[in-house]
């Protein structure tokens, strides 16, 4: 340095008078004392909310710290895993009344929703030519039967001349001639006797044939029902060469109904006839049916590449009357528990994701030694849950229990579920326990849930 260069001041010498005591400390502190600060800042923190875990669950329900968490009962109860499935409401069998004939038709003598028994007049054709064609097949046998008539008549005059000249014949009267020619004129009629019998076998044939096509003509009831849809109208053409068509739909007994539903492929295996299934439609405004499975049909049916299975449910329509075509919604039971012990699922899915963010995200279930030292600080137990960190097998579950002044993780041995509630197979719990579901909102809020 030279002689005329200004000195440079010291670090704190340009401060007000009395502040250089306290500057210099905090100016030669940090790099020894900054980590020390911020792991005793972050152990504090923890233990902070450890502790108000566990203050959450053994405050008083007067306290503020009591909506730290929402909390649901551990159960008994019935528990029923169902697969849904949706179908119409359609009659046990439905008959389609259709024409072999093609014409125009002239009168219809029912409308929709009128009984009918069977054998009774639906409608009419136009049979004016069936009726012309009835009478030419029965002219046809009457001509037929006539000839047969005649043939027989020579016939027996053919035997009476072939008996004489036989006689003669024996006598030396006639030539031999004569009485070959008399054989042989009784022989021929026989086989034409015999031609005029089938002709008339065929005639007669023909004329059964138009007047059944005259009698179809009138359109009648098959069974004894109902008239679900009636599908001409007078003077409609009916053109039964190209398509058959459906005139009329009828149903024989609405008392007795059944539910057709569509399976999903992957529930298709766990259907079976025998279950017990309930349903509702729209117009029944939430009120379930009972039904019963029938029947599961094996082959598929495929609609834009979906694949399902149709499954046919009955129930007694008698009270309800239900109407043919409606839609429902059906529940059916494919399994279910009488009576057991039962967890929300949201208990299930809570307790993991909450134990995660109070322990590492490395690993969930880790630190609960940490956990429980923290959360339970008057406790001399050291770990009254031992296991708990260790992996899951893939029936167990945990869950976030309340009681006894504590809280603590479960771990539990899970069974069926319906989607809200599961099974508990086995597990340190019981009814009278209740479970974390949630993180409460605040006591400032408790009073307006």
């Amino acid at each position: 340095m030279k002689p005329d260069e200004p000195r440079p001041t010291p670090p704190g010498d340009d401060l007000p008078p009395g502040s250089r005591a306290e500057a210099c400390p905090v100016a030669a502190t940090p790099p020894r004392r900054g980590p020390v600060l911020l792991s005793e800042i972050a152990a504090f923190s923890f233990l902070a909310m450890a502790h108000l875990v566990s203050t959450s669950f053994q405050a008083e329900p007067n306290s503020d710290t009591r909506d730290k968490f929402v909390t649901a009962p551990v159960v008994q109860g019935q528990l029923a895993v169902a697969v849904t499935a949706t179908g119409t409401v359609e009659p046990l069998h439905i008959v389609d009344v259709s024409t072999e004939l093609s014409g125009t038709i002239t009168r219809v003598h029912v409308e929709a929703n009128q009984r009918v028994v069977a054998g009774e007049v639906l409608a009419e054709l136009d049979a004016a030519t069936w009726q012309q064609e009835n009478l030419r097949a029965k002219a046809v046998v009457a001509a037929a039967m006539a000839r047969l008539h005649q043939a027989e008549a020579e016939r027996t005059a053919l035997q009476k001349d072939l008996t004489r000249k036989s006689t003669l014949a024996q006598r030396g009267q006639t030539s031999q001639r004569d009485l070959d020619q008399s054989v042989s004129l009784a022989q021929q009629n026989v086989a034409r006797i015999e031609t005029l019998k089938a002709e008339l076998a065929v005639a007669e044939a023909d004329a059964k044939i138009a007047e059944a096509r005259l009698a179809k003509a009138r359109i009648t009831a098959p069974i004894d029902g109902i008239v679900l849809r009636r599908a001409v109208e007078p003077g409609q053409t009916i053109a039964s060469a190209l398509a058959a068509p459906v005139l009329f739909r009828l149903a024989p007994d609405l008392d007795k109904m059944e539910l057709r539903v569509n399976i999903d492929e992957a529930d298709a295996l766990r259907i079976r006839r025998g279950q017990t299934a309930t349903f509702d439609v729209h117009a029944l405004r939430g009120r379930r049916i009972d039904a019963v499975v029938e029947r599961v049909h094996i082959g598929p049916e495929i609609v834009q590449g979906v694949v399902t299975y149709k499954a046919i449910l009955q129930f007694d329509n008698r009270e309800i009357q239900l109407r043919p075509g409606m839609t429902a919604n059906a529940d059916i039971v494919v399994d279910k528990v009488d009576r057991g012990l039962l967890v929300p699922n949201a208990a299930l899915r809570f307790a993991t994701t909450y134990l995660a963010s109070v322990t590492t995200s490395e690993a969930p279930l880790g630190g609960l030694q940490r956990f429980w030292a923290a959360a339970n600080p008057a406790s001399r137990q050291a770990m009254p849950w031992s296991g708990v960190d260790e992996p899951l097998d893939a029936d167990e579950r945990l869950v976030l229990a309340s009681g006894n002044g504590d809280v603590r993780p479960i771990r539990i041995r899970v069974g069926l579920s319906d989607g809200q509630l599961t099974h508990i197979l086995a597990g340190d719990i019981d009814s009278e326990r209740r479970v974390a579901v949630d993180l409460g909102r605040g006591p400032e809020q408790a009073g307006r849930r």
